[in-house]
């Protein structure tokens, strides 16, 4: 079957195709070096327009034993479409255009204005990493995150908190850590249609703009845009570690974190092929992984190589740090 070119790519891959001149792509390059989630986050052209429809198989049909000349009654799968929509997230930066100047340089300054607004591009990576696991059906002018698809513990197969496992915690300085297996028949970001990759930057140029004690001055203003969604088009190749305490883990008395991770991988019907597997947790959780890699007998906990920076890795699969994931989260029950 022939691979969809709009499929299975990263938000940087997806840029480029949009943007070969090359002006997108750089300022994305820095938003990816800024947060682990978003360089792995694939991402996929909407289907109609803003949102994106999927449907999923949740029943097969029911095969009949019969016998020489009876019939079987007609059956079929069942399905269920969900729409996933994107939501629209801007910001604008202003920068005193005496600045630009002084260090205009052989660009004219185009440097300098892409290395102030940074910060601009860094909140905007770590919105988006928080959105993809807290976002809320609340916020309508954002998009639905894991946590609203996983929050509730149950032992039923059919239902996505089969894919939770209980980390034993039960107060309110909880913590998550999540086993995701991003492709375009699984967990994928979403960008509108024609669009380019969802993000956007537009210089507005010269502004007049006043200080805070209302004087004015000229500076030269810059537009941030990004249009995205989340799709988990198969919720059984996502995993979440729940109920992980917080000050039992800081101190030395909480969570197996290995068994738990076994278990997670467990829970994936089939690590499959094309997929891209991560592991997402904050710095605590790595913390207390790389000192459990002090022991000898933990041979599943190793160091490897992934784009060329040195990652900790579980049964050959990177853990990614995501400190956007919270450590006061109340007890799934």
């Amino acid at each position: 079957m022939a691979t969809n070119p709009n499929m299975s790519m990263t938000l940087l891959d997806a840029s480029r195709r949009a943007d070969p001149d090359g002006s997108v792509a750089p300022i994305i390059e820095l938003l990816n070096e800024s947060n682990a989630i978003v360089n792995d986050m694939l991402v996929m052209e909407c289907n109609s327009g803003v949102n994106h429809v999927t449907t999923i198989r949740n029943g097969l049909p029911d095969p009949i034993w019969r016998k020489y000349n009876t019939g079987v009654p007609n059956d079929k799968s069942t399905t269920t479409q969900i729409t996933d929509h994107t939501g629209m997230m801007e910001s604008r930066s202003l920068i005193d255009k005496k600045l630009v100047q002084i260090n205009a340089g052989q660009d004219n300054g185009a440097s300098y204005r892409t290395s102030e607004n940074v910060a601009f591009i860094e909140a905007m990576g770590q919105e988006v990493a928080e959105q993809i696991f807290y976002g809320s059906v609340l916020d309508s002018e954002k998009f639905i995150g894991l946590t609203e698809r996983y929050n509730a513990l149950s032992t039923n197969v059919l239902d996505s908190g089969y894919n939770i496992i209980d980390g034993g915690g039960t107060g309110s300085d909880n913590m998550s850590m999540w086993l995701v297996g991003w492709g375009d028949r699984a967990v994928h970001c979403l960008y509108p249609k024609g669009s380019k990759a969802g993000f956007n930057y537009e210089d507005l140029g010269e502004q007049q703009v006043a200080d805070a004690n209302g004087y004015r001055f000229t500076a030269l203003e810059g537009k941030y845009t990004w249009d995205i969604g989340l799709s988990v088009r198969d919720w059984k190749q996502v995993v979440r570690i729940a109920n992980i305490d917080t000050s039992l883990l800081e101190a030395g008395t909480g969570a197996d974190l290995i068994t738990l991770m076994i278990k997670a991988l467990a829970k994936l019907p089939v690590l499959r092929a094309g997929n891209q597997y991560r592991f997402y947790a904050r710095q605590e959780i790595m913390t207390a992984l790389e000192i459990q890699m002090l022991s000898k007998t933990n041979a599943a906990l190793t160091w490897g190589e992934l784009q060329g920076q040195e990652v900790m890795k579980f049964r050959n699969i990177p853990i990614g740090r995501c400190d956007q994931l919270l450590t006061t989260e109340a007890r799934v029950k």
